[in-house]
């Protein structure tokens, strides 16, 4: 493996591999071929502080202008399809036929329709 040479996360990195592979602090310091916590002796990368020219800001910000929905189409297309399926799901429906002719209908809510 190599030293990576990013700083951060990279550092991180290299300090991980180099304490899981070798057993030392980074993974500069691992000696191929040598036992597990046999170390060179490295100095270690120390980043210089980063400056910051940005500035800061502090106080109310306002935006301006107003957010819209985003229309979208198949959504729309997806609730008409699956609302009867769904609808389905908590209403009971039995219609039952009988040598009369009579069909009777009958939902969760208890309403009765007879037809003759």
């Amino acid at each position: 493996m190599q030293r990576s040479d990013g700083g951060g996360v990279f550092d991180d990195l290299d300090s991980i591999n180099g304490q899981r592979i070798c057993g030392c602090n980074t993974i500069a310091a691992c000696q191929p071929g040598a036992p597990f916590g046999s170390c060179k002796n490295v100095s270690i990368h120390t980043p210089s502080p980063a400056i910051n020219n940005l500035g800061s800001f502090s106080g109310p910000v306002q935006f301006s202008g107003s957010t819209s929905t985003i229309y979208h189409p198949n959504h729309l297309i997806f609730a008409l399809f699956s609302f009867p399926w769904i609808n389905s799901l908590f209403t009971r429906t039995v219609i039952e036929f009988d040598y009369n002719r009579k069909i009777s209908w009958e939902s969760s809510d208890e309403a009765k329709l007879k037809y003759t």
